[in-house]
């Protein structure tokens, strides 16, 4: 069963919030001359460090970028069927 477009936007809500916070470690690195960073990342766990955050941002991009890509299937999808009418108004009683 497809996705709704709510659950979609839901789940690409989500990736974006994670990639945010996984991006603000690199920019720590905005900061730095590059004798700070060799210092701080270049041991090898310094580099596992780095590492990890290039890898696990790129790879929620890679993530998020999908997400875009099938509500943009879905939403095409809904136009294409020719989605039910929305509701004008709404009664408050």
């Amino acid at each position: 069963m497809p996705e709704t477009i709510g659950a979609l936007v839901d789940r690409l809500s989500v990736v974006n919030l994670k990639m945010w916070w996984k991006q603000e470690g690199l920019y720590a690195v905005r900061k730095m001359d590059f004798e700070q960073f060799k210092a701080k990342y270049g041991t090898d766990d310094g580099l596992r460090e780095i590492y990890d955050i290039f890898k696990d941002a790129t790879d929620l991009n890679c993530q998020r970028n999908d997400l875009i890509d099938e509500l943009d299937r879905v939403i095409d999808s809904a136009i294409k069927a020719g989605a039910a009418p929305v509701q004008d108004s709404h009664k408050s009683y």
